[in-house]
Order: structure tokens, then C-alpha cells, then sequence
């Protein structure tokens, strides 16, 4: 009987442990869905620097476009494998500060993907890619 009762009272707090690090990981923002582990940090930080370069050679509408497809490839190697993207995307919408101005972002990149002949105004696109560079940042793939 007493065997039983401890037990228990070790489930119990293993479960209430469990909680207060999920608890915790929420309140800090870490999302549990992410593997950091998963990226190339250094193939990322040479793919951005890719994209500087394109930006400072004024290759403005390829710039804005790699950087997006920079960050999807980088939240979908981040991914669970076999978990979908829509999944992660509900987690995301809880993080919004992490993502601030991506969506702006994605929408130009887009509309550039999807016409040729949309104008891209030089600061747009700077900021457009400052807005992944700092996303990126916020998962901890750049330093």
C-alpha cells in the first residue's frame, strides 16, 4: 500500500514539473514545435549574405524574394518531421512580435514573384529584407 502511495506522489509531481517547464518555455517564448537543431546555421548566414549582395548589387525584386523563401525553408526544416506546416503556423500566430512585419514582407515578395513588372522601390526592399533578417534572428538561427 505504501509502495502505491509513493508511487503516486511521484506521478504527481513529475506531471506538476512537467507543467511548470511547459509553463515556463510558453511564458519565454520557445516554441516546443521548433528544432533549432535542424537548421545549417552557417548555410543560412551564407544564403542572407547571398541576399546583402544582391540588394547592394540592386538586384532588389530577387533580393526580397530569397530572403522569403530563405525564412519558409528555414520554419520548415525547424518543423517536427511529418508535422504540417499549418500545424506550426497556429503556434506562430501566438508569437506575432517574432514575425512582426513578415507578412507585409511575404505579401511583396509575392507580388513580385507574381508579376515581373511590379515596381520595387530600393527601401522597400531593404526593409523587406531587414524584416526576415530580424525573424531569423528571433528563432536563434543568426547570432
Amino acid at each position: 500500500m505504501l509502495l502505491i502511495a509513493v508511487i503516486v506522489l511521484l506521478v504527481a509531481i513529475l506531471t506538476i514539473v512537467g507543467i511548470v517547464i511547459g509553463f515556463q518555455s510558453h511564458l519565454r517564448g520557445v516554441d516546443d514545435t521548433l528544432r533549432l537543431d535542424a537548421v545549417d546555421r552557417d548555410a543560412v548566414k551564407k544564403k542572407l549574405h547571398q541576399v546583402d549582395t544582391l540588394l547592394t548589387e540592386g538586384h532588389l525584386r530577387l533580393a526580397v524574394i530569397e530572403a522569403d523563401k530563405l525564412l519558409h525553408f528555414v520554419v520548415k526544416e525547424m518543423l517536427y518531421e511529418g508535422q504540417p506546416i499549418e500545424d506550426h503556423l497556429e503556434s506562430v500566430r501566438e508569437y506575432e512580435e517574432r514575425f512582426a512585419g513578415v507578412p507585409e514582407a511575404a505579401s511583396l515578395a509575392q507580388r513580385l514573384q507574381e508579376n515581373a513588372s511590379t515596381p520595387v522601390d530600393p527601401q522597400v526592399a531593404e526593409r523587406s529584407v531587414e524584416v526576415y533578417r530580424k525573424a531569423l534572428k528571433r528563432l536563434g538561427v543568426l547570432g
